[in-house]
C-alpha cells in the first residue's frame, strides 16, 4: 500500500484511495471508517495527530465506570495523542489516570498538557521508576471503575475501543481485549516476520471485582 507521503498532494482521489486502504481493517471489525484531513487542511500535525472516525461520535455511549491506566516514563507529545484518543471515545464514562513512571522535571510540561485536556484525566507520580508494571500495579489500587483497562503512552485508540470492548462481556467473560495494527509513524504497516495486525496485550479489560 501507498504510504501518505507518496499521496499528501493536490490528488484528493489519491489521497481518498490511500484512506480507503487505511480504514478497511477496522471497517471489517465492524468499526467506523477513518479519516484523515491532507496536511494543506491541517498544517503541520502529525499522522496520528489527524486521525478520526467521524461516524463514531464521542461521548455517545454510556455504562458503568470503566478506568484507562496509561503508564509513562519519559514521554514525548505522543502522550498527548494516546491520552487525546482516549477522551474522543464513544463510551463516556471514564476515569483516566496517567502514571508517571518518575520521569523527572524534564518531562512535567507535556503530563501536565495532557492532565489538563479533561477532567476525567489525572496523574498518579511514582517515586521511583520501576517500569510498566508495577506503575499499573499501583494505579489499580485507586481505581474506581467497575472495568479497568490500560493504554500504552505511545498507542492511538479506535474512538469505539472502549465501547466495543464493554460491550463484549457476558457473564462468563472475565475479560476483554482488542486487536492492534502496528504501524510507523507515517501509518505504514510494518512488524518485520509477523502480521501487522495482532492481538493486543495492553489493551486487556477486565472486572475490578475479578
Amino acid at each position: 500500500m501507498l504510504n501518505p507521503t507518496q499521496v499528501e498532494s493536490p490528488d484528493n482521489n489519491a489521497w481518498q484511495t490511500w484512506v480507503k486502504a487505511l480504514s478497511a481493517p477496522f471497517i471489517e471489525a465492524g468499526l467506523a471508517p477513518l479519516a484523515i484531513p491532507q496536511q494543506e487542511q491541517f498544517g503541520s500535525l502529525h499522522y496520528f495527530d489527524r486521525l478520526s472516525a467521524p461516524d463514531a461520535v464521542a461521548g455517545r455511549a454510556t455504562g458503568e465506570l470503566v478506568t484507562v491506566i496509561i503508564p509513562c516514563f519519559s514521554p514525548d507529545e505522543g502522550l498527548l495523542t494516546s491520552v487525546d484518543s482516549i477522551i474522543k471515545q464513544t463510551y463516556r464514562n471514564l476515569e483516566i489516570i496517567i502514571v508517571d513512571d518518575a520521569s523527572g522535571p524534564a518531562f512535567q510540561d507535556v503530563i501536565a498538557q495532557a492532565e489538563a485536556m479533561d477532567e476525567r484525566v489525572s496523574v498518579l507520580q511514582m517515586e521511583h521508576n520501576g517500569g510498566s508494571y508495577i506503575g499499573r500495579r499501583a494505579a489499580l489500587a485507586l481505581t474506581k471503575g467497575t472495568y479497568v483497562t490500560t493504554q500504552d503512552a505511545d498507542d492511538w485508540s479506535h474512538p469505539q475501543r472502549i465501547e466495543h470492548q464493554v460491550a463484549a462481556f457476558t457473564d462468563e467473560a472475565a475479560a476483554t481485549r482488542s486487536d492492534a495494527v502496528r504501524a510507523k509513524d507515517d501509518l505504514t504497516h510494518q512488524w518485520l516476520g509477523y502480521p501487522a495486525i495482532r492481538n493486543n496485550a495492553s489493551s486487556l479489560m477486565f472486572r475490578r471485582s475479578f
